[in-house]
């Protein structure tokens, strides 16, 4: 494990907790970091890519964990995708660069603001490769904009990424890390103070996704 003290090219808001180097060389850093926003009480991980210019260590990709419900989905995802076997072309038209040929890949949540996908990609260019990539957009002025972007470039590199992460999912005392984000789910009622069965499956479906969402998306993109 790598000291805490060891300072990393993170946001000023957020104090490190811990964190361990995937790699470090050069040009490129690549580690995951548990850290904790100054408004929260709970602690959350990334995975970040940073790349020096010469000058400064620069955030070229960022996927956050936010919770051990958001890990446990998204690792079925990827283990998933990582099976050749298993995967059938997409059908869905997913806002990624043309340089990338799409193999498959999974909606993790969607709402109208924010989109989060696995994908598993086959080409890069004229390349041919078999990553699997962590995607989550924002809608912005009619368009699907990437936030956050992680690539894992093979199952060996899967595998080293999941211990780490896991090892980082619990403290230094065994005591776990997270809460769980709960959501209170409500119910519309009619006019006669009864609740609508129609209305009513609608609210836990929204409240359902609210939660989902909640789980996956950190307090700040920074």
């Amino acid at each position: 494990m790598t000291s805490k003290s060891d300072e990393v090219p993170v946001h000023q808001s957020l104090k490190i907790i811990d964190r361990e180097d995937v790699y470090k060389k050069s040009e490129w850093w690549k580690s995951v970091v548990r850290y904790k926003h100054d408004s929260s009480k709970n602690s959350e991980i990334a995975v970040y890519l940073w790349h020096n210019d010469g000058n400064e260590w620069n955030r070229k990709n960022k996927y956050v964990i936010k919770s051990m419900s958001a890990w446990s989905d998204d690792s079925k995802v990827i283990e998933r995708l990582f099976d050749a076997e298993s995967t059938e072309k997409s059908v869905e038209d997913f806002p990624v660069s043309d340089y990338y040929t799409l193999a498959t890949g999974e909606t993790i949540f969607q709402t109208d603001n924010w989109w989060k996908a696995i994908l598993n990609i086959e080409m890069k260019g004229k390349y041919e490769t078999d990553e699997v990539m962590v995607y989550l957009w924002q809608r912005r002025n009619g368009e699907w904009k990437r936030r956050q972007k992680s690539a894992i470039k093979s199952v060996n590199d899967w595998e080293t990424l999941k211990q780490m992460v896991e090892s980082l999912l619990i403290d230094e005392n065994d005591e776990v890390v997270y809460t769980e984000d709960t959501t209170t789910k409500t119910s519309t009622k009619s006019n006669n103070g009864r609740p609508d069965a129609v209305d009513g499956e609608v609210v836990e479906e929204l409240s359902e996704l609210e939660t989902i969402v909640e789980d996956h998306l950190s307090e700040t993109l920074n």
